[in-house]
Parts: C-alpha cells; structure tokens; sequence
C-alpha cells in the first residue's frame, strides 16, 4: 500500500489543492511540520493514534447514550404505547435529515477555512461549546417542562450541533495520519467509537433505573468536553492563506456535488455503506423496545438485560477489529466487509427466531463481530477511494451513509414495527411479529450492502506495513 500512495512532492500537492479551490493556498509544508506532539507524519507513534481518535469516544458516548437509550425511554413517556415506534422513527428521521444537510457542508466550508487556528478546529469547538449547551437544556427539559415537542426540538439542536463537529472532524483525520497506518488508525477509531457507544449505553441504562436522566444528560455534556479539548489541544494544524479572490460557501458546496461524479466507487461505497448501517441501526434504534416488549424486562431491570447485550456485543466488537484490520491488509478490506456483512445477515435471521436472552445473546454476538470488523474497515477504504486535499469535503459526504441509514431505519422500523404488531395481533395471535419483521429487514440491508460493494474495486489489497 505504501507504493500505492507513494507521497508525491511538496509543489506538487500543492497544484493538487489549487486546482481544487484556486483561491486558496496551503501555508507551505515543512519537512519538519508536526501534526500531533511529538509526532511528524513520516513519525506516527502510538499515543497519536490515541490523541486523532479520542474525540470519537466522545461522540460515539453521546449517541450510544441518546440513541440507545435516553430517546426513545423519552420518546415512551411522551407518546401512547401502540404508536410509539413510529414516533421514534419519525424523531429520528427529522434528525437525520440535519445530520445529512450540516455535516457535507461543515465538512466542505472547513476545507476552505483560513482560520489562524487552522481548517478544522473552530468548526470543532463551535460545535462542540454548542452540543454542551443543548444537553444542560435538555436536563433541564426533563426535570421542569418536558413534552414531546420539546424533546423534538432540543433533539434538532443536538444533531446540528454534533454534526458541524463531525463534519469537520471527518476531514481532520485523513489529513494527519499517513497513508501507510490508515489501516492502523482506523482500527483505533473502530475501537473508540466501540468504547464510545458501550459505556454511554452502560451508564445512560444505569441512571434510567435510577430515574435520573438529567444527571445521565449532564454526563454526557461532561465526557464531550474532556474530549474535545484533548483532541482540539493536541492536533496541529497549518492555516490556508487567502488570496484576493474569494469563492462563496455556497458555491463551495456546488463544486464538491460537481466533483463527486467523477469517482463512481466512492459513490457505490456510499450506497454500500447506507444499506449496511441501516442494518446495524435496525437492531440498536429497537433493542430498548425489542427487550422490554418480546423479553419482558422493564425499567429498573434495564441495567442487567440491556447492559449485558451491549456489553457481549461490543466485547465481539473489540475482539475482532485488530484481526479484522489485520486481515483487510492481507486479502483486501473490500472482501473483508463483505464477509463482515454475510455475518450479520446471520445473526439478523437468527435473531428473528430468538425466544429468550441466552439466545439474544448467542446471536447478537454475531451482529458484535459484524459490526467491529466493518467499523474497522471502512473509513480506511473510505480514504482510499477520496481525494486527499478535499478529505474534508468527502468525508462528510461519506457521512450521509451515516444519518441516512438512522433516517432510513427509524422510518421503516417505526412503521413496521408498530404495523406488523397490529396484523399479527389482530390476525394471527401474534402480537411481537413486527421485531421479526424488523429483523428480517436489517438481514435484506445486510445482502444490499454486499450487492453495491461488489462494485467498487479495492485500492487497499496490497500489503501495509
């Protein structure tokens, strides 16, 4: 792979980003220029794996505690029993339509921002102050005036918020690690979004036993900005430096849409990737609802059922990213997600046929294997596919995958869920078929994601040191 993404010249890249945006010039790089501390990019040491990955241990903390648990336990006190699937996916798609609209434009104004701090950490720390302010509202919220269209709005505000984040986060990554140990740092970021999601899962189910959502909520604000401020204090950046013309973000924006047709296996990636983190979306937008309507468990019985199906997901999870970032250097990632996908078709098919935990478990530790190995592949065969001096630009691009799939499997799951239930009830004595229904869905998702892949050839097979 080091051959494939042989480091042109210094002059060269340059020409590269001018042509690109041509008002805009790169400070000139220096052989010297560190990215991280104690860190140059021909230099990346372990701990800079730990520094360009921590801040997605934050966000994947505030969405495996909102999504996983906090919305829809809210979503339930709001909304009437037999409707409330819908309304979950109804919240969740309006939410997603902003994370599809702010993070591609973050991610694209970010490229062209000639801020002294660089590109991408203003962006980060707007957003970032922002998505603190929204979660002390939002406890607020709980405490002294909620109702569902409260929730609704405050709901908005977090995605907006989050979103001007990742969008310029997304962009950051691909432009301090080297290409040689993207395999690498990718893995470390499938591990921080893993570590993420477990333990705001964990402690979010914990304090809705207690009761106490709005300390889960302030928690949550507290974890972000421990976060944001290690990663926004140990990236260095070098600032663009403007010339006299100026190009408006609005034309920006049009000139990334332009570019993008001239890589049809980033846009099957895209596709590809939608299909497949609708799948995993099917499973955790539901799990709350899945496990206390099928399984029987309740609040303040939450922490020992719910935490312990994240807990033997994520642990699969864990397990298998190294082998699995290890593998996709020898064979190829793009064959590994796919095998990655056909394991959780299986585990969505068995969960279909699921009757108690110990089998939820058996089979939700397939859809934990799944999901660690396409975690820790696919923003490296994201970067494969893109062009390096609009990293920002496309990657949040990549990222519409990411709010569509929730968009997409929140609609669809609401719907089908709440449907199916009412047929089965009504017609066949079967009040829970909409989690089979779901389930089945989340394994047609799974083999659509492996249709569009098959399409997309694989820049990344040979080897990486």
């Amino acid at each position: 792979m080091s051959k494939l993404f042989k480091r042109p010249e210094h002059g060269k890249v340059q020409a590269a980003a001018l042509e690109k945006v041509p008002n805009l010039k790169p400070t000139p790089p220096k052989t010297t220029k560190r990215d991280f501390k104690g860190s140059t990019r021909a230099n990346f040491k372990f701990l800079d794996y730990i520094w360009i990955s921590l801040m997605w241990l934050g966000i994947s903390y505030l969405w495996g505690s909102v999504n996983g648990v906090i919305l829809p336990n809210l979503n339930s006190r709001y909304i009437a029993e037999d409707i409330k699937g819908t309304m979950l996916g109804i919240i969740t798609a309006l939410g997603m339509v902003v994370a599809i609209v702010v993070q591609p434009a973050a991610g694209a104004l970010s490229d062209v921002n000639q801020h002294l701090w660089g590109r991408r950490r203003p962006y980060m720390l707007v957003g970032g102050i922002s998505v603190v302010l929204v979660l002390i509202i939002m406890a607020a919220m709980v405490v002294f005036f909620g109702n569902w269209w409260m929730l609704l709005l405050f709901y908005l505000l977090l995605q907006f918020s989050d979103n001007v984040v990742q969008g310029a986060y997304q962009g950051i990554i691909p432009d301090c690690v080297p290409p040689s140990r993207r395999g690498r740092a990718s893995g470390a970021m499938g591990i921080a979004q893993i570590l993420g999601n477990v333990s705001g899962l964990a402690v979010a189910t914990l304090f809705i036993d207690l009761g106490r959502i709005e300390l889960a909520l302030l928690l949550i604000a507290l974890v972000v900005i421990v976060t944001l401020v290690s990663t926004f204090t140990t990236i260095r950046e070098e600032p663009l430096r403007r010339t006299h013309e100026s190009t408006s973000n609005f034309k920006i924006i049009l000139k990334v849409l332009h570019e993008l047709r001239n890589y049809p296996d980033f846009i099957r990636f895209i596709v590809s990737r939608l299909c497949v983190l609708t799948a995993l979306a099917t499973l955790t937008i539901f799990a709350l609802y899945y496990l206390q309507d099928v399984m029987g468990k309740r609040e303040g019985t939450l922490t020992e059922s719910y935490t312990l199906l994240g807990v033997v997901i994520i642990t699969c999870s864990l397990l298998s990213i190294m082998p699995a970032v290890w593998l996709g250097d020898q064979i190829g990632r793009k064959r590994l997600i796919i095998i990655a996908c056909g394991i959780g078709a299986t585990g969505m098919v068995l969960l279909a046929t699921a009757t108690d935990m110990t089998q939820v478990m058996l089979y939700g530790s397939l859809i934990g294997i799944a999901t660690g190995s396409f975690n820790s592949l696919d923003w490296a065969l994201a970067t494969d596919l893109i062009p390096q001096e609009s990293a920002g630009r496309f990657m949040g691009i990549s990222n519409l995958a990411g709010a569509g799939s929730q968009a997409l499997a929140a609609l669809l799951g609401g719907g089908m869920r709440d449907g199916f239930n009412a047929i089965g009830t009504h017609l066949f004595n079967l009040p829970h078929l909409g989690y089979t229904a779901l389930f089945l869905m989340g394994t047609c998702f799974f083999l659509l994601g492996i249709f569009f892949l098959r399409g997309v050839k694989d820049p990344a097979k040979s080897k990486v040191s």
